[in-house]
């Protein structure tokens, strides 16, 4: 079942949101290279929420899904860190992500 899932980043700060390519056949283990999101920051307390979606499932519950501030990126010289994400608040697997500030 998983083998055949085509998933894809889905972002989402405040009003502006971002969707990566889909990765196909990524299955358990998808990999996006280097996929980019500019974005303004606005407010350092604002949520960045990244959902794991199927491509095939587009209107339904995410894969997984987790929310850091956008302060936790914005840092100077930029960050690299794997964030934990949560199905129906059980840890599901990690998303890898780098910044720029």
């Amino acid at each position: 079942m998983f083998e055949r899932l085509n998933p894809y980043v889905f972002i989402r700060i405040g009003a502006e949101e971002w969707r990566s390519a889909v990765c196909y056949q990524g299955g358990r283990n998808p990999r996006w290279e280097f996929q980019t999101m500019n974005c303004n920051v606005v407010d350092m307390l604002q949520d960045v929420i990244v959902e794991v979606r199927d491509q095939e499932m587009m209107q339904t519950e995410a894969l997984g899904v987790c929310t850091a501030k956008v302060s936790f990126f914005a840092v100077a010289g930029g960050r690299q860190e794997w964030l934990e994400i949560f199905f129906r608040g059980v840890p599901c697997g990690r998303i890898h992500f780098r910044s720029e500030f």
